[in-house]
């Protein structure tokens, strides 16, 4: 079928450490809005800072939810780079190499 399949594990990895990257980006944003969140809670009331407040809470809700995935993504795609790696080194020991 395939006489070779030519895979850049270190591509993938790179993807990956992306990905862990942006995710710690995320949360630190999040963390940050969550501060600010707090500050104007404490220093204002009415419905301008309920509103405001709502809105926050929904944006940190979404970029938690955006790290949570890029967090597993990282750790798939790491799963991957590691079987790809692994079915390499097999390969490369059934033909002697």
């Amino acid at each position: 079928m395939f006489d070779e399949i030519k895979v850049d594990v270190g591509a993938i990895v790179d993807q990956a450490v992306a990905m862990e990257k942006s995710a710690e980006s995320l949360q630190l944003a999040s963390t940050t809005l969550l501060e600010k969140l707090r500050e104007l809670q404490q220093s204002t009331a009415g419905g301008a800072s309920d509103a405001a407040s709502t809105m926050t809470t929904d944006m940190i809700g979404k970029i938690e939810a955006r790290a949570g995935k890029l967090t597993r993504n990282a750790k798939v795609t790491r799963e991957l780079a590691a079987l790809y790696d692994a079915a390499d080194r097999e390969g490369a020991r059934a033909f002697g190499d």
